[in-house]
């Protein structure tokens, strides 16, 4: 360990994870080589010029083949035995919304998709509380409301809150739910809510690109003493589904 640069022993992880028709799923790779049957999410050494969590996506894509959000707030972290002691490895979460059929190390690791309490029981030790965290933030205890619900909503009552969690590079894309929404990205809701967000009584939706950011932003909002909040099942992507439309961001 000693002879080994500080830049090359600094690891980061990302948990790629998704909302398949409101069950949470997570991709799990192989370690190499894959005859072992170790799964793990994936993880590496932070590049040169790259921040922890641009790094874990990296890897994620390497070694995992899909693309996502990635989350630039420290999710936790773990332990990893190499080179004969132990590192710290920072994780990170990923909202998937690519998986890739071909990527750079499928020859060398086998890539797994399953729900979140099924990859928790075959997921490498080391990583296994890691996902457990993960569950009990992910846990329905937020009122989840489908997209035709919402939209009936919007149309009656005057003082909804409809508070959109994505980056701000995300609304332009794929389009705002409305102009008259509030825009607070997932890192910076315990920092903005309470003075974006006066009223703790309020009705309050929650959304964002597949509904996993919203989950969490909505189980933050709960914890910070708002008493009716809820997140729109599926985000965007289920809105569109639905047939009904986004509007242009400003």
């Amino acid at each position: 360990m000693a002879n080994k640069p500080e830049w090359l022993i600094e690891r980061s992880a990302a948990i790629p994870i998704f909302n398949d028709n409101g069950v949470i799923k997570v991709v799990l790779v192989t370690t190499k080589p894959k005859t072992n049957n170790n799964w793990i999410f994936p993880k590496g050494q932070i590049e040169l010029g790259m921040s922890a969590f641009e790094s874990a996506a990296k890897e994620a894509f390497e070694e995992a083949g899909v693309i996502g959000h990635t989350s630039p707030t420290l999710f936790g972290t773990y332990q990893q035995n190499k080179w004969g002691s132990r590192m710290q490895v920072r994780v990170y979460t990923m909202e998937v919304t690519e998986i890739l059929d071909t990527w750079d190390e499928m020859r060398d690791r086998d890539r797994v998709i399953l729900p979140l309490d099924e990859a928790i029981n075959l997921v490498q030790s080391s990583q296994k509380h890691i996902l457990i965290k993960l569950k009990e933030q992910l846990a329905p205890q937020v009122q989840q409301i489908e997209p035709s619900d919402l939209n009936e909503k919007m149309k009656t009552e005057k003082n909804l809150v409809l508070l959109d969690v994505r980056e701000q590079n995300e609304r332009p894309v794929s389009g705002i739910l409305s102009h008259n929404e509030i825009h607070i990205p997932l890192n910076f809701v315990k920092n903005q809510a309470y003075s974006k967000i006066k009223d703790r009584n309020t009705n309050i939706v929650v959304y964002c690109g597949k509904g996993i950011r919203g989950l969490s932003a909505a189980q933050t909002l709960k914890q910070m003493g708002y008493s009716n909040v809820s997140n729109l099942k599926g985000g965007v992507k289920e809105w569109k589904n639905a047939g009904l439309k986004t509007l242009i961001s400003h």
